[in-house]
């Protein structure tokens, strides 16, 4: 990365004076993307410095007004904020570089577009409205989730253009685009975004199908890579730079043999070694054999060109061509690997001015050195380096392949080589087939659900792995670490666990003391009904909280205790799940500092007091319990924790126990109260029973 430079504000400066300074600094002093960027282009090209792994399109960052943006011809923001934008798009990618810079870019188009509605173009003239006007139009432009996203960057540059004294009044704006529901575990909104992000068991079926049948060379890559993805969580761009030596064998203490993949992740964590788990790791060897099969030839020719730069390679049979005038069938040869395509060589030839007008196609000959100028020009981006940043070569990857492999129409060449990438994956895996364009299932004959096209992503198998791991009990740090992140806070994003899932990992526990902390872990002492039978009664159902899953049966009553889930004994926790976790220990802290004002309240005789330190005494009483559970390395995680001698929070059950009765069975009631009783009224009409 280019050495930072920090602007620092003066003070005694206008606003005015200090934006004249930023953008001066940015354009003239920031290495960033570049010393010989084209500052005042409406389009900066960013290939060579801002590295996209899995996709091999060049990379450029337009600053098109918003309403040009999508033309073939995009007109440029006015200044002076198109400078400011400029600079700020340098300046941060030198303090924080991203691979996606529309996202810096499109709120500032936003703002552009609000100052221009009231007359304005500078940015010292941006305030609360302004930004108001801006997240309305990225809220009408994108989805929920990206216009969440744009929104926190609309704040940032809020905060960047008020720390830096840009503006002529100060700004102290926060966005009102809300983070999308996603903690939803239950309707159709949840059933449709699961539907959305995972692969259903015909997609998986269609997968296993297209594996076995698949035999042409770019059909065995993309299956052999779709199943290396079924058995790891990993980014599609992760797998796309594995080297050619990824396999990593070794054996455990006790003897068994262990295997895995060398990884590169593509977010930040460290390099690392990821296990198979038993089960997947015959199927991940035989998908690394069949790619290497296909794709050995072109680490070769990688190799060839990276010891002779400056030279076409020909095979021994054709050396005798080097430095000679060449005929179509010889042209063919050399490009296809047959003399039998001489007019596709001329179709070659012609798009590279290489074809001499008026000379009959038998009569055609080419000088070698034009040839092979145009066949060194043809070489990736870059080469010999894949990614400079990994330093990856292409005689070191794995999926690299001659070039044009993946055409649905041409023939691959036979001089060139190309790496795999994220829209090859993309569309051989059926999403565009809509637009007619085939996919490993159609040329294999596979469809889906009643006939329709089978269409996946390759993001949906790693959601599909990180779902089975939280819903199989794995904690969020495992799930991190084998995903290949460095917040377990990502974790969030692929959880699709269902209520129902939930629900049957809760009743699992029931009764099981090595699996449940608390009243529910201890089972009738003489059962009349077996294990799962009882936890079906005893848990109708349960759904997410705060704090862990509630399973509160609202079908019979509605909540008795809303928004007081720690005080209620139908709140259990599942030990190892990071968010609620880190929820209960935070509210831990705050209920001490809430106890600590109730204590002051009581001691000044505030009205109502005593009754608020009493609850907060009895909250922090039951964090402090969960805490030393939670705490315990003894129990395992995964383990599910229901905290005893909690009140109910059946108002019916709460008075009998105020009257020493059990009022969940009508024998103790007093003569005509087992019919209000059914009805849940009996609590507030006997309360005050003599």
């Amino acid at each position: 990365m280019s050495d930072v430079v920090l602007f620092t504000p003066l003070a005694e400066k206008t606003a005015q004076e200090n934006l004249d300074a930023f953008i001066g600094l940015c354009k003239s002093k920031l290495a960033v993307f570049g010393k010989d960027l084209p500052f005042d282009d409406v389009v900066w090209d960013i290939t060579d410095t801002v590295q996209d792994r899995g996709k091999r399109s060049r990379k450029r960052i337009y600053f098109s007004s918003w309403d040009t943006v999508n033309d073939l011809d995009p007109k440029s923001m006015p200044e002076p904020f198109v400078s400011f934008a400029k600079a700020y798009v340098r300046y941060q990618h030198g303090l924080k570089p991203i691979i996606d810079q529309g996202a810096r870019v499109a709120p500032l188009r936003a703002i552009c577009t609000a100052l221009d509605e009231i007359g304005k173009a500078s940015p010292g003239d941006v305030d609360g409205h302004v930004l108001n006007r801006a997240a309305q139009l990225i809220e009408e432009k994108n989805s929920a989730e990206r216009a969440y996203r744009l929104g926190r960057q609309l704040q940032s540059i809020s905060e960047f253009l008020t720390g830096k004294r840009l503006v002529k009044t100060a700004l102290s704006w926060k966005s009102h685009i809300k983070r999308p529901g996603d903690t939803q575990r239950v309707g159709k909104e949840f059933d449709d975004r699961r539907r959305e992000r995972l692969p259903s068991a015909a997609d998986l079926d269609a997968v296993a199908e297209a594996y076995r049948l698949a035999k042409e060379p770019g059909d065995v890559i993309i299956t052999s890579i779709a199943a290396i993805m079924c058995s790891t969580p990993d980014r599609i761009a992760e797998i796309l730079t594995l080297r050619a030596d990824c396999e990593h064998h070794d054996r455990l203490p006790d003897g068994q043999e262990v295997y895995g993949l060398r990884y590169w992740p593509a977010k930040g964590a460290d390099p690392m070694i990821k296990y198979l788990i038993p089960s997947m790791t015959d199927l991940v060897k035989d998908a690394i054999a069949r790619i290497r099969q296909h794709t050995e030839s072109s680490r070769a020719l990688a190799r060839w060109y990276e010891a002779n730069p400056t030279r076409l390679y020909l095979p021994e049979r054709l050396e005798h061509l080097r430095g000679v005038g060449l005929t179509l069938e010889q042209v063919s040869e050399i490009i296809f690997g047959v003399p039998e395509l001489a007019q596709e060589a001329m179709t070659w030839l012609r798009y590279r001015g290489l074809r001499k007008p008026g000379v009959r196609l038998k009569d055609m000959w080419v000088p070698f050195a034009d040839l092979e100028k145009a066949v060194l020009e043809n070489l990736p981006h870059n080469f010999p380096y894949l990614d400079k940043g990994m330093g990856l070569k292409y005689s070191e990857v794995l999926c690299v392949v001659p070039l044009l492999t993946f055409h649905q129409r041409k023939r691959a060449l036979f001089y060139g080589l190309e790496s795999v990438t994220h829209g090859i994956m993309n569309d051989g895996l059926g999403g565009r087939v809509a637009h007619g364009v085939s996919s490993v299932f159609t040329r294999a004959g596979i469809s889906g659900v009643d006939g329709e096209p089978v269409r996946l992503n390759t993001h949906k198998f790693r959601h599909y792995l990180n779902t089975l791991a939280m819903q199989g009990g794995l904690n969020d740090l495992d799930i991190a670490k084998w995903s290949g992140r460095k917040d377990v806070r990502q974790n969030r994003a692929y959880d699709h666990v269902s209520a129902r899932d939930k629900l049957a990992l809760i009743r699992d526990a029931i009764g099981d003391q090595s699996k449940m902390f608390g009243p529910l872990g201890h089972a009738p002492s003489v059962p009349s009904i077996k294990r799962d039978e009882f936890a079906n009664l005893k848990v109708m159902n349960a759904h997410t909280t705060e704090f862990g899953y509630c399973t509160h049966d609202y079908a019979s009553t509605p909540c008795q205790k809303y928004l007081d889930c720690l005080n209620c004994n139908e709140l259990v926790c599942i030990k190892g799940d990071e968010v609620r976790e880190a929820n209960i220990r935070r509210q831990l802290e705050e209920t001490r500092g809430l106890l600590v004002a109730a204590r002051k309240g009581v001691e000044e005789g505030a009205y109502g007091a005593d009754r608020w330190l009493q609850h907060q005494t009895q909250t922090l009483q039951r964090l402090d319990e969960l805490s030393v559970i939670l705490d315990n390395p003894m129990i395992q995680r995964g383990a599910v924790i229901q905290l005893k001698h909690l009140p109910s929070a059946s108002r019916l059950s709460q008075a009998g126990q105020a009257l020493g009765m059990d009022l969940s069975s009508t024998s103790d009631l007093p003569k005509g109260a087992a019919l209000l009783a059914s009805v849940g009224v009996y609590g507030s009409l006997f309360g005050d029973h003599e």
